[in-house]
């Protein structure tokens, strides 16, 4: 169970179906709200102002740590999804690096992670085994 788990979160090797990218896309969406609230708490109590009144700028770099923080952590898990879910489609998982340059360097990080996930995960995978490995459809099912 464990080695699943570890392979699903943390390796870029193999293939999953469209199924199992929106189980961990959701899980990873879910835990990064979690993550991103508890750290704003956390943040928001350590560097309150002695004086109980925010700056502005103070407050804003406040709430934009937690947000660095949370999306930070799970860069390696959403990755390893996304490649598995791009190698069900036959492309190489080298193309997750050019999503994550493009999702870093857009304004709206969460519209183009939202975007590339709907796009990826609503492809279908290629039929049988592919150059990444057994088609997960198939062999989920014997």
């Amino acid at each position: 169970m464990l080695s699943n788990f570890a392979w699903y979160f943390l390796s870029f090797k193999g293939r999953i179906s469209r199924h199992e990218f929106w189980l961990g896309y959701l899980a990873a969406v879910l835990v990064l709200l979690l993550l991103q609230h508890k750290f704003e708490d956390l943040i928001l109590y350590l560097r309150r102002p002695p004086s109980g009144n925010w700056r502005s700028e103070d407050l804003e770099l406040a709430l934009a740590i937690p947000k660095v923080l949370a999306r930070a952590i799970l860069l390696w898990p959403f990755f390893a999804i996304l490649a598995k879910r791009v190698h069900d489609i036959n492309f190489s998982g080298w193309w997750v690096i050019g999503f994550g340059i493009l999702a870093i360097t857009h304004t709206d990080f969460g519209g183009v992670i939202f975007s590339l996930g709907m796009v990826i995960g609503l492809l279908p995978g290629t039929r049988g085994v592919n150059r990444f490995g057994e088609d997960p459809i198939a062999h989920s099912s014997t």
